[in-house]
């Protein structure tokens, strides 16, 4: 069994980050009792850090130092799965889906796939599912912890209560590697569940700072060694070791597949379902438009 931590965060500069990191559970207990120590009473939030309040107000530099190569040193040591999804959600120009027209699992998906917040909570869920699924058996399924209150979240917890209790979702259960859904005040969570708080963060002032020329922090580039950022035909993708997946879609591809989600869901037949997907497949290879 694994336990995954799931958190949205938004950069100064408006890159939507959601961030998944999974723990089995041995290692969950193990990594929490050094984050609750390393913590010393605090609830992080990385903002918070970074801008030295609430909790954090009046910590020094070097306070903070020790908190980062903590945090940094205990995922890179307990974590089994880091996978981080991210885009700039203001420039999506597409639609959201708004109506379903193939019964009950599309009806479910709409809800889910209303707002940015759930088709990024997907993307993450099902790469964390695909990495558990590299080495399947009954101990591998995730429990997904999320913070709650997020905008959109309501949508998703929706679905994901649908899809625990029917068969119908069988293929999508296995495509996460579903295990249980739990939502937690940020006060009542186990600490080391914050550390999606962490890596969304991270991952988010990483991709500014890519389009500003500049190096890579040393606390990212601690956790990932030397696997550098790529910049593809989807965006940019950092992974390494068969153990973290890091992409941020830019706005055309976004685009793309916001509207090959909304075909697939307002699609009236299966003809239509692989009309729409076709349309996908084939738009993810251009990319010279």
């Amino acid at each position: 069994m694994l336990r995954a931590g799931i958190d949205a965060g938004r950069s100064s500069k408006g890159v939507f980050a959601v961030a998944g990191v999974a723990f089995g559970y041995d290692n969950a207990l193990k990594a929490n009792r050094k984050w609750e120590r390393l913590m010393d009473g605090r609830v992080f939030h990385m903002t918070d850090l970074n801008a030295r309040k609430r909790d954090f107000s009046g910590i020094s530099d070097d306070e903070v130092s020790v908190v980062m190569k903590g945090m940094v040193e205990i995922i890179r040591s307990y974590a089994s799965y880091i996978v981080t999804v991210s885009c700039a959600d203001d420039l999506i120009t597409e639609p959201m889906p708004k109506e379903a027209n193939r019964g009950r699992v599309s009806e479910e998906m709409l809800n889910l796939l209303r707002s940015p917040y759930g088709f990024m909570c997907h993307m993450c869920m099902y790469g964390l599912g695909r990495f558990a699924s590299q080495r399947r058996s009954a101990k591998d399924s995730i429990s997904f912890i999320l913070e709650s209150g997020d905008e959109g979240q309501k949508g998703l917890i929706r679905f994901m209560r649908y899809i625990e209790g029917t068969q119908e979702a069988d293929v999508l259960r296995d495509r996460y590697s579903y295990g249980r859904l739990f939502t937690v005040q940020k006060h009542e969570m186990e600490g080391i569940f914050h550390a999606a708080d962490f890596i969304a963060w991270e991952w988010g002032r990483h991709v500014e700072r890519h389009s500003e020329g500049k190096a890579m922090r040393r606390s990212l580039s601690t956790l990932v060694g030397n696997n550098r950022t790529i910049k593809g035909d989807l965006g940019l993708t950092l992974e390494g070791e068969n153990r973290f997946f890091f992409r941020h879609y830019d706005e055309r591809n976004m685009d793309r597949y916001v509207a090959a989600m909304r075909r697939v869901i307002e699609a009236r037949s299966t003809v239509d379902v692989d009309h729409a997907l076709a349309q996908w497949d084939a738009s993810r290879l251009k990319s010279s438009d």
